[in-house]
């Protein structure tokens, strides 16, 4: 192998080689056409080791390897005792194996806390391998426990407890409606609070609020971390502020109102189903079957087009902050190349890794929290039906009085009337009577 002289103890009695059926001598054909490609990468390793070079790249040499074949070349190649040790070669490996890890002078990583870890080794070599793993683990653990135990508060504890409270002052409000609230409202609106924005309050609010706090933290910590890998990128920052406050502008504005016309589109379909169910027998005696039908779907198709909109206006803010993402990684490329002299190339890693993964992480934070904002939305209306519906046993109603009341003087009634809303007709007109005492 390249005029090399060949270590006869460490060639003969290979496995690969005794399974050939004439060993050395077997014609493999063009490119090796007749191994497998394990064979071809054991062959193209051979070669690079048996050049005795000083430096020697291996790109991800492990990966088509079983793990039996793995662990052998890797503990006769690499290891305290193996043969490119001995012969006193530095080795470049580029690896996803993380059990290598622990065999190597220097380890370069794209993750900033992996970077500070290998400057550390360089320094002080394996001697605080236990203490940085030993932190690593335990912000891990906490952060994990922490998550655990707040996702558990929010929906073990906090929204059934929320639920059962907002379901019981609508309930209390709609037994103790008065008459006129029942004559004067559609039926579907009432449906629609115990359904749609109940709904919304126990499912979407806090999914969209653990979403989007998960979000915004995490594209805070993304910003953190290319302003620190690549600091002359922190120009560009007040610029994306600015467009994102822009964008985030229309954006919740258009889709605020959308989603407010998607909740109110499915009234008049609630309506119509309840409709229906409390006359099918006379729809099905006149034969109103088919007008029924075509009705119902026209008001399906009326509550679906807000919904349809709204998925547009989401895959044109897709389309947008991936426009914006591209022209900032270009951005970053770009100073990169101005700075190259100066520039880390492991901070530049991270910078361009944070940053392509940053388009998701703002898409989530803008459409959750639009989602957020429109479930406390449903609270609101919650709240403003309990407040203005006017109740039929008002506190200052419900007492008692005795029997022989008034014991003294008389009431008198003259040219009363009433009615049951200051819109409608008097129910009672021009009524006289008088209550005598006792």
């Amino acid at each position: 192998m390249f005029a090399v002289q060949v270590l006869s103890p460490r060639y003969i009695g290979l496995a690969d080689i005794e399974t050939l059926p004439e060993g050395d001598s077997t014609k493999v054909g063009l490119a090796g056409a007749a191994l497998s490609r394990g064979q071809r990468l054991h062959i193209g390793l051979a070669r690079a080791v048996y050049s005795q070079q000083q430096v020697l790249i291996l790109d991800d040499v492990f990966s088509g390897l079983d793990a039996i074949s793995e662990d052998r070349i890797f503990s006769r190649l690499l290891r305290k005792n193996g043969l490119l040790r001995q012969l006193g070669t530095t080795v470049i490996l580029v690896t996803h194996a993380a059990h290598c890890l622990s065999y190597a002078n220097y380890i370069l990583s794209l993750n900033l806390w992996i970077k500070f870890w290998t400057s550390s080794i360089a320094v002080h070599r394996n001697s605080v391998n236990g203490l940085f793993l030993g932190v690593l683990v335990a912000g891990e653990f906490v952060a994990m426990v922490t998550l655990m135990i707040l996702t558990s508060m929010l929906f073990i504890i906090m929204i059934p407890r929320s639920a059962t409270h907002l379901h019981g002052k609508l309930l209390k409000t709609i037994e103790n409606a008065t008459l006129y609230f029942f004559t004067s409202i559609d039926a579907g609106q009432i449906v629609n609070r115990f359904s749609q924005d109940l709904s919304v309050i126990d499912v979407e609010l806090p999914i969209a609020a653990l979403i989007l706090v998960n979000n915004f933290f995490m594209a805070i910590i993304q910003v953190i971390f290319v302003c620190i890998s690549a600091s002359y990128f922190s120009i560009v920052l007040p610029f994306v502020l600015f467009v994102m406050y822009m964008l985030q502008k229309f954006y919740l504005r258009t889709s605020r109102q959308i989603r407010l016309m998607d909740l109110k589109a499915k009234a008049p379909l609630y309506s119509n189903f309840l409709e229906t169910l409390n006359g099918l027998v006379t729809i099905r005696a006149f034969g109103w079957t088919k007008d029924i039908e075509k009705r119902n779907m026209d008001f399906l198709d009326a509550s679906q087009r807000p919904f349809y909109l709204l998925y547009c206006i989401q895959r044109w803010l897709i389309l947008v902050i991936d426009l914006l993402i591209a022209a900032l990684a270009v951005i970053l490329v770009a100073l990169i190349v101005r700075f190259r002299y100066s520039a880390d190339a492991g901070f530049v890693g991270l910078a361009l890794i944070n940053i392509m993964s940053f388009n998701m992480t703002l898409l989530a934070v803008i459409i959750h929290w639009t989602a957020t904002e429109t479930s406390l939305g449903a609270v609101s209306r919650l709240k403003s039906f309990v407040d203005t519906t006017h109740l039929e046993n008002l506190p200052v109603e419900s007492q008692d009085v005795p029997p022989q009341w008034p014991l003294e003087g008389s009431i008198i009634l003259s040219d009363v009337s009433a009615s049951y809303a200051l819109d409608q007709l008097p129910a009672l007109y021009n009524i006289d009577f008088t209550i005598p005492a006792s």
